[in-house]
């Protein structure tokens, strides 16, 4: 990530319910603000990484989303949550 910049981190599974679209589409909203999701893609009706992708594609954010999917393991997770300015929790139902 260039230097001078936030960052926010989702971990965890890749799933609908934590509005991971929702914080791509900000981050034209947030100047110098890059988004790091980690974690596995849920399999089933979830949508997946390439969805993402794309969604930063077409908010023209792409080089400001950071991609890390599959397996995080759990000495990990502090490790990006330190790495970052802020953890986004940002759940629905």
């Amino acid at each position: 990530m260039p230097t001078m910049t936030s960052s926010c981190c989702s971990s965890g599974h890749v799933r609908d319910n934590k509005n991971i679209e929702v914080l791509i589409k900000s981050l034209p909203l947030l100047d110098q603000v890059n988004l790091v999701v980690a974690g596995r893609e849920s399999s089933g009706s979830q949508r997946s990484g390439a969805f993402y992708r794309e969604v930063a594609r077409r908010m023209g954010a792409e080089s400001r989303v950071h991609f890390r999917l599959g397996f995080v393991a759990a000495e990990e997770n502090p490790v990006l949550a330190a790495a970052a300015d802020a953890v986004c929790l940002v759940y629905s139902e």
